[in-house]
């Protein structure tokens, strides 16, 4: 049966229609994928919050945890300041000392303690009175150094790093390049009572118990939120090195072993591997330094042992 000139035409333009129709709608589909999932998956790159300096800015979480303009200005930050369409006024400039800085037609102001938004603000109400007709001003951070934290010990690039953002324990780590496979299981976190001058890392030992925060390592690298604790400006994260025992004799895997708090002899004895069929599990002795000299110390099995000592567990002649 012959076809007409419309009948063919129709048949051969309905597979063309059909396709296009799935073209549309895929496209459609990919379209609406890029608008809601690109910023959700930047989202997640800096901790909630939209591309910095794009102008949509919304949270993910209860609080827009990187936005750079909750940052606060302190001493030797340096700023970029943009007044629009007045290129005589814009200019970098570094926060002095006393937290100020001074600027044409304003003079000399105090800038610490505001974040950029605050700044900006004060800016545009300064110069709008008697100076510019609604002023347009922009103000960027060129250079953190007001707020840093300290990270030292165990890890690879030990140091001062600044604090442009809300920042947690594993990110301050992760700046300081990680931690070395010596890295003790608990971090400090000394965290300096108010008015207390700063001049450097401050180390456990020389601050009050009440301010140093002990935290777990592998609970604060798999993402356990109570352990992964927010850090503040002149915080020092201390890494110690891991703390180890040793355990030779008559024992099935005789070596060097991590210590863990509340350890006893018979513990230590059992990650050594257990004892052999010639130990004399009665004559177990420790070897432990104690004011730069040695002593062997013959303990029960249920005593806790301490950080670098030797158990020794000797033969059976019997």
């Amino acid at each position: 049966m012959s076809l007409s000139a419309t009948q063919y035409k129709v048949r051969r333009e309905r597979p063309i229609r059909k396709w296009s129709s799935h073209y549309f709608r895929a496209s459609l589909a990919f379209a609406l994928l890029v608008f809601f999932a690109l910023p959700v998956y930047f989202a997640g790159i800096y901790g909630g919050c939209a591309l910095p300096g794009a102008s949509l800015r919304f949270a993910l979480t209860p609080t827009c945890a990187y936005a750079d303009n909750d940052y606060v200005l302190g001493p030797e930050d340096e700023i970029s300041i943009i007044v629009w369409d007045h290129p005589d006024l814009t200019r970098r400039t570094r926060i002095n000392l006393e937290g100020t800085i001074s600027f044409p037609l304003i003079g000399e102001f105090k800038v610490a303690g505001l974040t950029q938004f605050q700044l900006e603000k004060k800016l545009r109400d300064m110069l709008a009175d008697g100076y510019i007709v609604s002023p347009q001003v922009s103000v960027q951070v060129t250079d953190y150094r007001s707020q840093k934290v300290f990270v030292i010990g165990e890890v690879n690039s030990p140091g001062a790093y600044p604090v442009t953002k809300r920042t947690m324990v594993v990110e301050a780590i992760a700046m300081a390049g990680g931690v070395k496979p010596e890295a003790d299981q608990e971090i400090m976190i000394v965290r300096p009572k108010k008015n207390h001058v700063v001049e450097g890392a401050l180390l456990p030992d020389e601050a009050d118990p009440s301010e140093v925060i002990r935290v777990r390592l592998r609970d604060v690298l798999e993402g356990e939120r109570s352990q992964n604790v927010e850090v503040l400006n002149l915080d020092t994260i201390f890494i110690p090195k891991m703390k180890v025992f040793y355990v030779t004799g008559e024992v099935k895997r005789p070596g060097q072993y991590t210590f863990l708090k509340g350890m006893t002899i018979l513990h230590a004895i059992s990650t050594a591997g257990g004892f052999t069929d010639k130990a004399a599990r009665k004559k177990v002795n420790v070897v432990r330094e104690k004011d730069g000299k040695k002593q062997e110390l013959p303990l029960a099995l249920e005593n806790p042992i301490e950080p670098g000592d030797t158990i020794i567990v000797p033969e059976s002649f019997w």
